[in-house]
């Protein structure tokens, strides 16, 4: 009876340790309110860790817009979400409104927290952002 039970005990842990994790998001988990927690990085391997300032950024989401908030000023436009579990990233966020600089972002999301990093750029900083409660009126004009 012992050998079973420890067999059957191995072959659980085992079969949990193999499953393999998956890291990739989707649109769903984008949707909501997400308040800059701040940005890190640096310019040629030189690291930089910036001082709290008073600016206030938003990023609202649904599942095809995002809302713009900084400092009360908004934006809105059109996005598309592409995800990517092959790559070192999550996916790749991509804004309609060209204007927006740069306009396409690898996006990761670990547990509540979003990064956003400029796509196909060597030297840039990455934006992080929380969950949050607050919530926008989306902009009456239409959207890109």
């Amino acid at each position: 009876m012992k050998p079973k039970v420890f067999i059957a005990i191995a072959v659980s842990m085992l079969a949990v340790n193999c499953r393999k994790a998956n890291n990739s998001i989707s649109v769903e988990n984008l949707t909501g309110t997400w308040k800059s927690i701040g940005y890190g990085g640096g310019f040629a391997g030189i690291g930089f860790t910036p001082e709290p300032d008073s600016i206030n950024n938003y990023l609202q989401f649904d599942t095809t817009r995002i809302l713009f908030n900084t400092n009360g000023s908004q934006n809105c436009t059109a996005y598309t979400f592409i995800k990517d579990s092959a790559a070192n990233f999550s996916g790749l966020l991509t804004f309609n409104d060209t204007t927006t600089l740069p306009h396409q972002y690898d996006v990761k999301l670990n547990n509540d927290t979003l990064a956003l990093y400029p796509h196909g750029v060597a030297d840039e900083f990455t934006t992080y952002y929380a969950r949050n409660l607050q919530r926008f009126s989306w902009c009456p004009r239409p959207v890109h």
